[in-house]
């Protein structure tokens, strides 16, 4: 606490008076499904519970972000914005910690065997080092959650999945759907990615589930036809449908569900017949409790890649579907740096004196933008719905160049000058056998993809993940690998030229923009990529 006084801001500094004044409480517990959490006391105050690490600093640091936090689950913007103050802060405070020389190397050994903060320490100097801050807004939406727990859908990138509950702090389902995606990581296991939050609209858990299950797949799993009276007990009809023991016991007999059954009221039956048919139990205090969720998937095969569900109209259904990107590369693209060349060179590019184009001067045109990605959409049954292939694609890293990041300033008689803000290497040579001299950074494996926005006027539209450079550097869950510079994105350019990144001219992706959005695709959704030569 006495960290997040001396080296936080007034929110940190805060937080540690209503602890000590006991406005707040404080709480480290030894395990849970957490790193940090914030929730209401119910005295008007926050209680604050830390995963003890045996770490001082790591909890300073922790605590530095849930001093953000307001104990309050709003709405998805409200707490976007809240997480990435959070983010913010507890990086700020790292680095002023860091930068006390008491403190540097304790720091320093922290942050080297952490690799999340390692990841928010990059993104943020990139976005000072570019004088660009939705850098790292861009990278807290996507490897921040900013929702509670939820029915949880477990997607993995090769299409396996899975249904859990989750329940509240006094043991009843909740009742939205999160989808959190996985993606193979480093050394073979599988790491949590991302999530896509998704609100429930039928007021109850049961109804929930069928909301995202479907009725039709509801229907397979119950092996008859949601009309079927058959299905429901005496109850569960009285209380979804509010009639009387005696017309519960006539809709039986009948065999049939009446005519004017609602969607509404239909999505919440088959709800609760497939809880009761798991062994969940319910009672009004505790919810529904002690059932499982096996079974409980969408469909019975693997799908094709990661599970994506469509916004919805306002229905009580949402699209399900996959889509995936094939990315074919022509062996010529190596060439766009190397062709002509019979030794290694590097440049230096003064990025806000130059001209732009002086970057792409020792490049060979004509190897470029010879690449292509197909993008498919699939149905949960690998039925092919859709298949796009844009404009072709530069994915070869062809950006040989020590880039100068120059700030204006005044000299003593008032002119104004430029010196350098920074200098960021982004030249990563590398020598293949049978080839020559190329650039490291190329995507050498299959890769993930995390759509950060589908608008038109949005330049960086997504970010490549979980994937292998030709250098062996490992592109982590926040797109970032351990060199200097940005994110491995997939964004436009007029000179395409790649340090990494898939480039499209801007045209063509507009164009891709446009089919993804018709598709059903936004923001938090993800993509399995596969790479292969010709």
């Amino acid at each position: 606490m006495w960290n997040n006084y001396v080296y936080g801001d007034w929110t940190q500094e805060n937080t540690s008076a209503r602890l000590a004044s006991g406005l707040d409480q404080l709480e480290l517990v030894e395990q849970a499904g957490f790193t940090a959490r914030t929730s209401s006391n119910g005295v008007g105050g926050r209680l604050i519970q830390l995963v003890n690490s045996g770490n001082s600093y790591n909890s300073a640091i922790a605590l530095g972000h849930e001093s953000y936090r307001d104990g309050i689950i709003g709405t998805a913007e409200q707490q976007g914005s809240e997480t990435l103050a959070a983010t913010t802060a507890h990086t700020q405070m790292a680095l002023s910690m860091a930068s006390d020389s008491r403190y540097t190397q304790s720091i320093m050994s922290l942050v080297s065997g952490n690799q999340n903060l390692q990841n928010d320490l990059n993104a943020y100097i990139a976005a000072y080092q570019y004088g660009n801050s939705t850098i790292f807004s861009d990278y807290v939406a996507g490897n921040y959650d900013s929702s509670a727990d939820y029915w949880k859908l477990i997607s993995r990138s090769d299409g396996t999945h899975f249904l859990e509950a989750e329940y509240d702090k006094d043991g009843k389902l909740i009742t939205d759907l999160t989808i959190a995606y996985y993606a193979e990581g480093k050394d073979g296991e599988w790491e949590l990615v991302g999530k896509d939050f998704h609100k429930n609209l039928t007021e109850s858990a049961a109804g929930s589930i069928v909301q995202f299950l479907g009725r039709e797949r509801a229907a397979e799993l119950l092996g008859a036809h949601l009309g079927n009276a058959d299905l429901y007990d005496k109850q569960t009809l009285m209380d979804v449908l509010d009639v009387t023991d005696m017309e519960a016991s006539k809709i039986q007999r009948s065999g049939r569900l009446p005519d004017d059954v609602t969607e509404l009221q239909l999505t919440k039956l088959a709800g609760e017949a497939l809880l009761k048919k798991n062994g969940f139990t319910y009672t009004p205090k505790t919810s529904w409790k002690g059932g499982t969720m096996d079974g409980l998937q969408l469909v019975d095969n693997d799908t094709m890649g990661y599970i994506s569900f469509g916004k919805g109209d306002g229905s009580y259904d949402h699209d399900r579907f996959v889509v995936t990107a094939s990315l074919v590369r022509d062996t010529r693209s190596l060439s766009g740096y190397t062709y002509g060349k019979s030794d290694y060179q590097t440049n230096v590019f003064n990025t806000n004196s130059e001209p732009y184009e002086t970057k792409s001067q020792s490049l060979q045109s004509q190897y470029r933008e010879l690449d292509q990605i197909t993008y498919r959409k699939y149905g949960l049954n690998n039925e092919m719905l859709d298949t796009y292939t844009p404009g072709n694609v530069q994915s070869v890293d062809v950006y040989n160049v020590v880039e100068r990041i120059m700030e204006e300033y005044k000299d003593e008689n008032g002119e104004i000058q430029k010196k350098v803000k920074a200098e960021i290497n982004r030249d990563q040579p590398y020598y293949l056998h049978g080839f020559g001299w190329t650039q490291g950074n190329t995507v050498m494996s299959d890769y993930s993809l995390r759509i950060l926005s589908l608008d038109n006027s949005v330049e960086n539209i997504m970010e490549i993940h979980n994937a292998w450079t030709m250098d062996g550097d490992w592109i982590n869950k926040a797109a970032l690998d351990n060199d200097p510079g940005g994110r491995w994105l997939v964004h436009s350019s007029t000179n395409l030229t790649s340090d990494g990144c898939f480039i499209y001219q801007e045209h063509t992706l507009d164009d891709l923009q446009s089919k993804l959005r018709e598709w059903g695709l936004h923001s938090g959704h993800h993509i399995s990529g596969s790479l292969k030569w010709f």
